[in-house]
């Protein structure tokens, strides 16, 4: 009774610090960034120690991780310790080289162009880093969880973009992921939608997570965060004009991969929650 009680207070102490943040703000190539928490979301911290443990053994070789989602009721059961459903999680990325120099309007209107005209052939260039991706993934995740796992993706179907603005490109895809824990296997098809946004020259990738039946909601929750990014940022899109010969099919390419290697939540919790079950 009393490591009940024990648990509620360490909860009840940490909730209102936890939700009250309602923003939060990153310091990208000179520049303050603010990126606004989605509601009903909570961004991930060390006191959710599974999902922590989780996020810090996904692998993304070109784009760094600048915050992961979950939402409040998951949130919940990660602060005990617990390693939550994740049925619907929000992730924030950066490309590695992007982070370091601005992004004008007109090199970002290409990046456009391109995932317009190639976004159904991404996927075939990027297999075999993706490949890398996901075994390191699965090699980390194996020996954080003292689970037999492996991780990869036998399809991604990329759908033209559903949003475009000068400084803000939205599409949707469906990620086939096949995992195997031990003596189980399972495919899972999972929604998603990323958004590349430009805010006056420091292009962010915003991607959000959830059921195949989902798709839609994906995409409304990427417009409210958008839209709430470039509120508190005050962007303006005309503040540079410069033009580089940048590969833009290799961002656009990393963009794509970033998420992918963004998922994996759901599937990681179907099986420890199963090996539970069986040591009960």
């Amino acid at each position: 009774m009393k490591g009940i009680i024990g648990i509620l207070a360490t909860l009840l102490l940490a909730l209102p610090s936890l939700y009250s943040s309602s923003e939060d703000t990153f310091s990208i190539n000179g520049r303050e960034i603010i990126v606004p928490t989605p509601e009903g979301f909570v961004r991930v911290t060390e006191e959710m120690p599974a999902v922590f443990r989780y996020l810090s053994r996904i692998s993304d070789p070109v784009n760094d991780t600048l915050a992961y989602y979950i939402t409040e009721k998951d949130a919940t059961a990660a602060l005990t310790g617990e390693f939550p459903p994740l049925e619907r999680t929000l992730l924030l990325k950066i490309n590695k080289q992007l982070r370091h120099r601005a992004v004008g309007p007109r090199e970002f209107s290409g990046m456009i162009k391109i995932i317009q005209a190639q976004n159904q052939k991404i996927f075939q260039r990027l297999q075999n880093d993706l490949k890398l991706a996901m075994d390191d993934t699965s090699s980390g995740i194996s020996e954080e969880f003292d689970i037999d796992f492996a991780l990869g993706v036998s399809q991604m179907v990329p759908l033209d973009p559903h949003f475009q603005s000068e400084n803000c490109l939205s599409y949707s895809l469906y990620i086939n992921y096949d995992v195997s824990a031990n003596d189980a296997n399972s495919e899972v098809i999972v929604a998603a939608t990323s958004t590349f946004l430009n805010l006056s020259g420091v292009v962010l990738f915003q991607y959000s997570y959830a059921s195949k039946p989902d798709l839609e909601w994906t995409r409304e929750i990427s417009k409210d965060w958008a839209e709430a990014t470039f509120l508190a940022n005050d962007v303006d899109i005309s503040t540079s004009e410069e033009f580089h010969t940048e590969p833009w099919k290799k961002t656009v390419t990393y963009g794509v991969l970033g998420a992918a290697c963004g998922v994996g939540a759901t599937l990681i919790y179907v099986f420890i929650s199963r090996r539970k079950n069986r040591k009960r």
